[in-house]
């Protein structure tokens, strides 16, 4: 379901998660990763985003949505949206470097 970009980057896809929330919930708390939801196919419901957001804040690591540009204004400004894996990769590995320097 998640599947390891990198040792701690989790890239999910939404339409793998299907039915399988409270599997995809478990499986995240036994990982410590900056994690990408590719919502690209499919979009997963505000309430599921909104958790997987909160979890990610919580645990201090990035979370970022792979959504296309005209869907990214519908969420909040405060979320990190990119419409392909390759941005949102980039934009992991940013966050990262900051977190390293202490910013």
């Amino acid at each position: 379901m998640i599947e390891l970009e990198s040792p701690d980057i989790g890239y999910l896809e939404a339409a793998a998660v299907g039915k399988n929330e409270n599997q995809l919930f478990s499986k995240l708390q036994q990982l410590t990763v900056d994690l990408i939801v590719d919502c690209s196919s499919l979009v997963l419901s505000s309430e599921v985003l909104n958790s997987l957001k909160v979890h990610q804040d919580k645990i201090n690591k990035c979370f970022v949505v792979i959504l296309p540009v005209e869907q990214q204004g519908q969420y909040p400004e405060d979320w990190n949206c990119v419409p392909t894996k390759t941005e949102a990769l980039d934009f992991v590995t940013f966050e990262q470097m900051q977190r390293d320097l202490g910013f």
